[in-house]
């Protein structure tokens, strides 16, 4: 009775660890998912459009002017779990993301016990002329569970540049 018990235990224990394991790699693929999705949305909007905040510094906000219709779009890390997007932002105070939290979610890590991590940012320049510019955008995703995993670190990034299609000289 003894070494079935013993056995026992040990197949819950193995069935436990597998499940919590084939959990956590279920949330890390959704979340990564996730990632890859919002910053192809992100590189879209500066591909097509031109950087306003590269001062070719890390910061943890980017400011982009779409060209066609001239909005301001602003995004801002708002916490150490949410990557928001601040959209029509006034052309005089591009700024004013950075005091405000009420942005639209485009990642949100609060319910999947991750974080972003130190890396995470916005990395832009601007050419001379302003029109044209390239952004490196980086998600750094960190686990923040005991349990550790080879995937505990998430890294996404890219580097884009801005284009100039001339939409902003022909709505004047």
């Amino acid at each position: 009775m003894l070494i079935f018990s013993l056995i026992a235990a040990s197949i819950v224990a193995i069935f436990v660890s597998v499940a919590n394991a084939y959990q956590k790699a279920k949330a890390i693929t959704f979340v990564k998912d996730n990632a890859d999705l919002t910053l192809s949305k992100m590189a879209k909007n500066v591909r097509m459009g031109k950087i306003i905040s590269g001062d070719g510094s890390w910061q943890n906000y980017l400011i982009v002017q779409r060209n066609k219709d001239q909005v301001l779009v602003c995004y801002k890390f708002t916490d150490d779990h949410t990557l928001s997007v601040f959209n029509n932002l006034n052309k005089d105070t591009p700024t004013d993301c950075l005091s405000g939290d009420s942005g639209r979610v485009l990642l949100d890590l609060g319910n999947t016990q991750m974080t972003f991590g130190s890396n995470s940012g916005f990395y832009a320049r601007m050419t001379d002329s302003q029109v044209r510019g390239s952004a490196e955008i980086n998600l750094e995703i960190n686990s923040n569970t005991e349990q550790e995993m080879s995937a505990d670190k998430i890294e996404v990034q890219t580097t884009v540049s801005s284009r100039d299609y001339g939409w902003l000289e022909m709505s004047q």
